[in-house]
């Protein structure tokens, strides 16, 4: 595969990349470190929504993972469970527009490839 050195990049994932007690864990984690590894700047965008699912990640795992990228963000849903208008959820009826919001301004202030 052939990988242009000084790549920026821009991952927004509902998965931690820390603690590494899951294989999706670690599976991003080694994925990204492959391109930090070959050159690229990594910002991560944590989507905290499997914090719906655990209690909480520990102040601990949030400095990991803040030390394991270039930059580092955690953005909190303002999106709740909630029953769908009809039998099912519709494509975007869980689109969070605080997210939608975080994105415009971090694309604002920064490029990504």
């Amino acid at each position: 595969m052939k990988f242009t050195p000084g790549l920026e990049l821009l991952v927004l994932s509902p998965i931690p990349t820390y603690p590494f007690n899951y294989g999706n864990r670690r599976r991003i984690y080694q994925q990204l470190a492959t391109f930090k590894e070959r050159g690229a700047r990594i910002t991560f965008v944590y989507y905290a929504s499997s914090w719906q699912s655990e209690p909480y990640l520990s102040e601990h795992s949030l400095r990991m993972m803040a030390s394991q990228w270039d930059s580092f963000f955690v953005v909190h849903p303002t999106v709740t469970d909630h029953k769908p208008q009809g039998a099912y959820h519709q494509l975007d009826s869980w689109w969070d527009p605080y997210l939608e919001g975080f994105l415009k301004w971090i694309f604002q202030k920064r490029s990504c490839d």
